[in-house]
């Protein structure tokens, strides 16, 4: 039953770690030259929302955010967290992160990797809403910037 498992996510993971190669995420990721397990199988529709939010991530961040989960080595920089919380979002942060947990050289980390990924973006969407409005990102929303006379009705 393992050997299925083993088997049955071997594209999955293959098709991530090739996605990150393939759009500059990461230049430490390597991929095999074998052929697929079934060439004829078309991607799933998860493994295409992968490749649309790899897609997302801009080439110099990809390291960046993949050390700093996986391996707790690195520190996300302003711009990659503006990158991570603007444009590549939630959703796919998360669903990325769990496509690399499917992998057996990080399963065994589950925990670490799942509270560092959240710690990422709560520090990137807590770095983002504390810029100083005068040196602010004129494309990063401040609010604490918001009067909040503006929504006094009455």
């Amino acid at each position: 039953m393992a050997t299925f498992n083993t088997f049955s996510l071997l594209p999955i993971v293959l098709t991530y770690f090739a996605l990150l190669v393939e759009t500059g995420i990461s230049s430490h990721a390597q991929v095999s030259n074998e052929p697929p397990l079934d060439a004829s199988t078309q991607p799933s529709l998860f493994e295409k929302h992968l490749k649309n939010c790899a897609t997302k991530v801009y080439q110099p961040c990809g390291d960046e955010i993949f050390f700093s989960i996986n391996f707790g080595n690195q520190t996300v920089g302003k711009e990659c967290c503006f990158n991570l919380v603007n444009e590549v979002g939630k959703q796919c942060h998360d669903d990325m992160t769990k496509a690399i947990l499917t992998s057996e050289d990080f399963r065994k980390s589950k925990t670490s990797i799942l509270k560092r990924s959240a710690k990422v973006w709560d520090s990137c969407v807590s770095s983002l809403l504390n810029n100083n409005p005068q040196s602010a990102d004129p494309n990063v929303f401040n609010y604490n910037s918001i009067d909040p006379n503006v929504f006094n009705f009455y």
